[in-house]
Formats: structure tokens, C-alpha cells, sequence
């Protein structure tokens, strides 16, 4: 059922976009304090709890009724909202920090019946584009109007208005002037060092905060007044999506079908060649004149290389193929050839031999030489790949298949599995507990470099174990870089944990950074680490 929003008074809507004209200045200042000055952690959190319920009251004020498309999102955004201090890998985080933005720009696309489609369905790409750029641009300027003729309205507003407007003014000429005088007296430039040091800096820091925070204040303004409004509700229709489909479908098929079936005679001649080199890998037996860690790395990344290609070659054989409008078929919805749909089987099939035999040698890379983040981000990428050409066959098999909403839930489901397992403590233990029962050769300490503070436990106890066995586990190089990253992590971690009893913005910024990986350093240094 299509999102649909009961009319509210205008009245409602014209008070209601005047106060989150102002609430949308503090989620601003908030998201570029949290998210952009301050590692995100805990902050990052709350502020997605802050944000949910700000933007569910503005939904409520402008008649949004209850549906999936209104009450998935958030719940979303609010289950990954722990990943900020759940994850200790931070390029976790920021992806993490990404995908938020993304479902939420798409909740308010959804609530206020501004797709293509009443469903997340074949125009997900368009209504993307409509969510993060069309939009929030198309109404960018409207929060410093709305906020300016909100304050211009009453006497008390316009005065509140004219001070600001003279503090911006007297801005520069009082840093000018306020250097001079400190170059030419040492009482006064003590006197202003004193006050910058307990209150000014604060005062400057919060500032550059809000001047950060404007744009995504801005940003976020005018995504939520163009829904609102449904200002963009006739940009990107399915109507004009689908004119675009039919435009691009320029292509004869018979130059789509040559092309893909070249591909596919490539393919066949390819694994007939390497049959008994890709059963090895399947069988976890190494070729003669190979080493594991040759036969493991070779092709791996050209494999995955002509896979992706792959995907790019369907997704152009899907957009550029001219067809045929079926009878009575909606705009852009016209039947995939038979042809193309065969040959887009037989491509995905390919593709899903590539990754099976990519998977089974990163199986070997693994077995014989442990995991690291990168070999668990290779795999995860080809599992959800994987599942997308799965999907790409079965559309071609039952055309109703909806695939971008299974692709959707397939992406969901593997990126909260990344996200919320805090992979680099797994690593860690998974390789020093194959190395304490032999089945690794060694343990790769240099590998913690790569891995958040959450790991350090592990190396702490490799490194009293090692002690303990007289320094028979580890070589010495070895030995002496893992004491040292691990007293450089700890020294880091008291270090921001001290400074933080400086200023209070430097405390709230310190709280707002918080996380599990941070907590995990500090008891290993009041434990005496």
C-alpha cells in the first residue's frame, strides 16, 4: 500500500516547519560534532535515537499514517545505531554512519509518497538519486528563510536576529583588532590567553561546529520540507523512469546477444582449460609447482575482477537492449527478451562458478595462513555478489521476481552480520587459537596494526603467554613490535582519557566518542597492562 499522508492544517504545517527550521540548525551542529570532530561512538547513538523521534513527530504533525514505509526505516536506523559502540573497527562505523544516511533520506522519500513506486521495486536506483540529491537541493536555501522570516516575525525574533547579524559582523574586525593589542601589551595578552584557555576556545570550537553543522542543517531542511510539500513528486515518476528506460533501450538485440554469447564462448573455453586447477580448489589440493600462498593469490583478484565485469556487462544488456512495449505493459515494464534473459541465465551461472572458485581459494589463503580483515571484507563482498546474481536468475526465470528488494534485504541482513560481529576480535582470536593447537604455523602479531583497540586482550595474552614459555612462541622482531603497539595503544587510550579533563567541550567530546573498543583499552591499562 502506498504511503499516504492525511492533509494537516496549514496552519500545523507552516508552525511545524518553523520549529524544525531551528530543530534542524541543533541536528546539524549535533551530526558534525559527533559524527565529523569526534570519533563516532556513543554520540553517533543518541543522535540517531534524537533524530528518529524528531522526524516521526514531524511525520505525525503533517498527517503521515503508520505503514511499512514509515516504520521500517526507522526501526533500521535505530537497530544500527549500536554499531557505533558496539564496532571497534572505525571504517565499520563509517559505513555504518553512510547506510544511516541513506535510510533515512529514503524514509522521508517513502513516508510522503514521493517514490516512483508505492513499493521498493525496479526504480530503487532513481528513487535513490531522488532521495539524496533532488530533494534536499531542491528546497536547500529554505531553512536560513524560513529561520530569518521566523525571527523577523516578532519584535523580540528581530532582535534576536539583528544581534546575531551584528556578532557576525563584528567577528572579523575583533579578531583584528584583539591580535594587535595582544602583539602590543604582555598584561592584556595574558588576560585574553587566560579567558581563551577557560572559555573562549569552547566558545570558538562550538562556532566552527555550527558552521560545519549549517549545510547539513540546510540539507536536512530541505529533504524534509521538499517531502513535505511534495515539491519533487512529479521529478522521476514512473512515468518518466520508465521514458528513460525506453530511451536508453537504443541497442538492437542482436548486437546484445552477439556480445554476451563472445563472453560466454570465452568462459566455456576458460573452464574447460582450468578444470583440473579450479578442482583443486574446490578439493583444497595444491598443483604441482605451487606454493599455498601462489596458488591461493593467483587469479584470486582477476577473478574477482572479471566478475564485477560481469555485473556491469548484465546491468548494460538490461538498460541499452531495445524492446518491445507489451500490450497493456506499464511504462518501462515492457517484457525482457527471451534471448537476453537466457544468456543473462548463463552469465550469472559464469559468474557464480568465478566466485565459487575465488571463495574456495581464499577457503585455502585462510586455512593455511589465517584471516585478516581483508580477506574477511573479499569474502563477505563475493557472499552478497553472490546472492545478487542468485537473484539476477531467478528474475530472469520468474519476471515478477521483485530483485532489488531481495538484493535490499540480502545487503541488510550481511551488513548488520559485518557490522555488529566486531570481526577484528574474532580474527584475533580465531588465529592465535589455531596457532596454539598447530594448525597455523605462526601467528601474525603484525597483523594488529589493522585491528581497533578491541583486539588488544588477545595480543596482551599472547605476549604473558610468550613470557611464560620463555620466549619460545614468538620471534624476537616479533616480539618487541607487539610490546611496543601494545604500550603505544595503551598510552594512546590514558592519554585521551587525561586530556579529556581539560575543557568541558573536550570532556563532552570524549563521552561522545565513546565505544566498547575504548573501554576495552582502558581496563587493560587499570589493570596495569
Amino acid at each position: 500500500m502506498k504511503a499516504a499522508a492525511t492533509p494537516a492544517p496549514e496552519s500545523i504545517n507552516k508552525c511545524a516547519d518553523t520549529a524544525f527550521a531551528f530543530i534542524t540548525l541543533f541536528l546539524g551542529y549535533a551530526l558534525a560534532r559527533t559524527a565529523i570532530f569526534c570519533e563516532p561512538g556513543v554520540g553517533v547513538t543518541l543522535y540517531a535515537l534524537i533524530f528518529v523521534f524528531a522526524a516521526g513527530l514531524y511525520m505525525r504533525l503533517n498527517g503521515v499514517v503508520i505503514s511499512p514505509s514509515t516504520v521500517v526505516p526507522p526501526a533500521i536506523m535505530l537497530v544500527f545505531s549500536a554499531v557505533f559502540v558496539i564496532s571497534g573497527m572505525q571504517w565499520v562505523r563509517l559505513l555504518t554512519l553512510v547506510f544511516e544516511v541513506m535510510v533515512a533520506v529514503y524514509w522521508f522519500l517513502a513516508a510522503f509518497g514521493c517514490r516512483a513506486e508505492d513499493r521498493l521495486g525496479d526504480y530503487l536506483p532513481f528513487d535513490l538519486v531522488k532521495a539524496f540529491f533532488v530533494q534536499p537541493f531542491a528546497s536547500f536555501f529554505e531553512q536560513p528563510k524560513t529561520a530569518a522570516g521566523a525571527l523577523k516575525s516578532t519584535k523580540t525574533g528581530r532582535n534576536i536576529f539583528y544581534v546575531i547579524v551584528g556578532l557576525a559582523l563584528a567577528a572579523v574586525p575583533a579578531a583584528v583588532i584583539t591580535v594587535t593589542l595582544m602583539a602590543s601589551d604582555d598584561a592584556f595578552e595574558s588576560l585574553i590567553n587566560t579567558l581563551f584557555n577557560a572559555f573562549l576556545s569552547s566558545v570558538w570550537l562550538n562556532i566552527l561546529y555550527f558552521m560545519f553543522g549549517l549545510p547539513i542543517a540546510m540539507y536536512l531542511f530541505g529533504m524534509i520540507t521538499s517531502a513535505s510539500s511534495r515539491k519533487c513528486k512529479k521529478i522521476l515518476t514512473a512515468e518518466q523512469c520508465g521514458r528513460f528506460l525506453r530511451t536508453a533501450g537504443f541497442v538492437p538485440p542482436a548486437v546484445i546477444y552477439t556480445a554476451l554469447s563472445v563472453i560466454l564462448v570465452i568462459y566455456a573455453l576458460f573452464f574447460v582449460s582450468q578444470s583440473s586447477y579450479f578442482l583443486s580448489a574446490f578439493a583444497s589440493l595444491l598443483p604441482e609447482g605451487y606454493t599455498f600462498a601462489d596458488y591461493a593469490r593467483r587469479g584470486f583478484f582477476e577473478l574477482c575482477r572479471v566478475a564485477t565485469i560481469n555485473a556491469l556487462l548484465v546491468l548494460c544488456a538490461e538498460i541499452f537492449i531495445k524492446r518491445e512495449p507489451a500490450d497493456g505493459a506499464e511504462a518501462g515494464k515492457a517484457n525482457r527478451p527471451l534471448g537476453l534473459r537466457v544468456l543473462n541465465v548463463l552469465m550469472g551461472a559464469s559468474t557464480l562458478v568465478l566466485f565459487a572458485v575465488a571463495g574456495a581459494k581464499l577457503y585455502l589463503y585462510i586455512e593455511n595462513y589465517g584471516l585478516t580483515p581483508a580477506r574477511v571484507s573479499a569474502a563477505w563482498i563475493m557472499l552478497l555478489l553472490a546472492f545478487m546474481f542468485v537473484f539476477l536468475i531467478v528474475r530472469q526465470i520468474a519476471p515478477k521476481f521483485n530483485f532489488w528488494r531481495a538484493s535490499t534485504v540480502a545487503f541488510v541482513v550481511l551488513f548488520a552480520a559485518l557490522s555488529f560481529s566486531n570481526f577484528d576480535t574474532l580474527i584475533a582470536k580465531y588465529n592465535i587459537a589455531r596457532f596454539y593447537d598447530g594448525s597455523l604455523q605462526a601467528v601474525d602479531v603484525y597483523l594488529f596494526g589493522a585491528l581497533s583497540d578491541a583486539a588488544l586482550p588477545e595480543l596482551a595474552e599472547l605476549l604473558e603467554r610468550d613470557e611464560a614459555s620463555g620466549g619460545q612462541l614468538l620471534e624476537y622482531e616479533a616480539r618487541l613490535w607487539a610490546t611496543e603497539h601494545l604500550q603505544n595503544r595503551l598510552w594512546n587510550a590514558e592519554g585521551k582519557r587525561s586530556a579529556a579533563g581539560g575543557s568541558i567541550t573536550d570532556r563532552i567530546n570524549y563521552l561522545l566518542g565513546y565505544n566498547a573498543s575504548r573501554r576495552t583499552a582502558l581496563r587493560l591499562v587499570d589493570a596495569g597492562k
